[in-house]
Parts: C-alpha cells; structure tokens; sequence
C-alpha cells in the first residue's frame, strides 16, 4: 500500500542567506545608528527564516508520525486496505510464513474481489464470481509481500466453498455467500525506521449500530484490537506480522477487551 505519496508532507524551507553591499552614497555621511538599524532588520528577517525552519521540520514529523489520522480520506484507505485481512480474524504471526495459509490466500481473494473495478468483474453462468490467479498473486504481494508464495487450492465450509480450476487458472466463488465478521478501524499510527504500527480495532459487523435502553442509538465499538506492522518495500507498504498490542497500546478503558490467542500449536 502506498502511504507516503498521499501524505502531503511539508517542504523544507530554503535558509540560504540574501547577502548585499550596502554602499554609503556619494557625499553623504552614513550614520552608525542608521548601519546598526539595516543590521538589526537583517538579523530579525534570519531569525524569522530560521523560525520557518524549525516550525517546517516540526509539522513534517507530526505529518510522518500520524497525521494520516486527522485526514478521513487517508485512514478510510487505510482501513480498505487492511479489511479483506481483518474480516477472517487472523490469530498473530511473527511473520507471514507461519500465518494460517488459508487465511493469507482467503484475504488475498477478497482484496481482488474488493478492488476489482467492476467493469472487469466476471461470472460464470451459474452467478459464481470469477477470478484469475494470476490477480490474486498480485494481491497476496500487494497485502504481505512479492516474497509471499500463495498456497493456491480449492477450500471452503457450509457457508461458503472457494472453487480452485487448476487447469482455467482461475477461483470461482459465490460471493453473495460471504459475511465478514468484522470491519477495521484504524486506532492509532506511528511511524518507525522501515514502516508503521498501526493499532487496529475489530468492530463487530453484527451490530454496527447499537441501541440503549433509552431507545438512543450509537456506533458500535471496537469488542478486541491487534497490532499490524507494516514494512517498507520499494514504494508501498505490507503487512509483515500482527501482533498482540501491549496494555499501553490500547485506547484508554479498552486494556481488558479480548485480544487474539494463537493456538498452542502454533506459538
């Protein structure tokens, strides 16, 4: 994903110092005073540039350290990006190899079945949504790396089957089928040396709005949170592991939500 070309940091300022030769005219005396007045301006505009500078360096960190978060624009892409992994409730990875397979190429599916343009959306005749490999390689890299290698196999359960056709290349899924369980909203950001942690909340979709016994309605909130850890490779970002975010992490009054456990085998 790409997060830095949208942001729109702030440049920074050019101190270069304006100098001239002040010449005293013909004939005429110059002061002292007069020479210490031109000198003091002089020094008052360096000092104002200098002032820009520091104030540049200081609104371009607070754009790299999260300012992604005051624009809507900016965390609903975010969010988007990171739904079609958050709607399967991954439990945490280290790194992506030891993810759940299924859940990595299940993730990668949706993210084509999400971004797709829908002048390019395909199906067969009996409705089932249709979907070349080949996009969904292109969507497992864009979400976990182009080192990631796809498990590709045909999978599914009573509510839904993913269709694998070896030989056409392509998946073939009733899309109408799926309800994702939850949807992202992203908590908190913040940048480090290679990429962001990003403290996501998993908001429930069963019930995105509640009501109170006063009859009073409001937005459901988050019921758990995890932390993804976002690297930087080349010019866009992916999901290198989730994690278990530290009782500091959490919103203040959210420390005792429920979090994801991995399963003994897998820690």
């Amino acid at each position: 994903m790409d997060l830095d070309n949208n942001m729109p940091l702030v440049p920074d300022e050019d101190l270069g110092e304006d100098k001239k030769l002040i010449k005293p005219g013909r004939g005429k005396k110059v002061g002292k005073h007069k020479r210490k007045s031109k000198y003091a301006v002089a020094g008052a505009i360096l000092l104002c540039l200098a002032l820009v500078g520091v104030i540049a360096v200081v609104v371009s960190s607070i754009w790299l350290t999260g300012n992604i978060l005051d624009n809507t624009g900016q965390q609903e892409k975010l969010e988007r990006y990171l739904q079609p992994v958050v709607m399967f409730n991954p439990v945490p990875f280290d790194n992506v190899e030891d993810a759940d397979p299924l859940v990595i190429l299940q993730s990668a599916i949706w993210y084509t079945i999400i971004n797709e343009p829908e002048e390019k959306q395909t199906f067969d005749d009996y409705g089932m949504r249709v979907l070349r490999v080949s996009d969904v390689d292109v969507s497992g890299a864009e979400l976990f790396g182009s080192s990631l290698k796809l498990q590709h196999q045909s999978f599914g359960d009573f509510d839904i089957s993913y269709i694998y056709e070896e030989e056409e290349q392509v998946y073939k899924i009733p899309v109408t089928a799926m309800m994702a369980s939850y949807k992202a909203q992203v908590i908190t950001m913040e940048r480090t040396d290679d990429g962001y942690e990003v403290i996501v909340g998993y908001v429930p979709t069963s019930n995105d709005w509640m009501v109170d016994l006063q009859g009073n309605t409001y937005e459901a909130q988050p019921d758990k949170y995890m932390k993804y850890i976002l690297k930087r490779e080349k010019n866009q970002y992916y999901i290198a592991s989730i994690q278990n975010p530290s009782a500091d992490e959490l919103p203040e009054g959210s420390a005792a939500m429920a979090t994801t456990e991995a399963p003994e085998e897998a820690k």
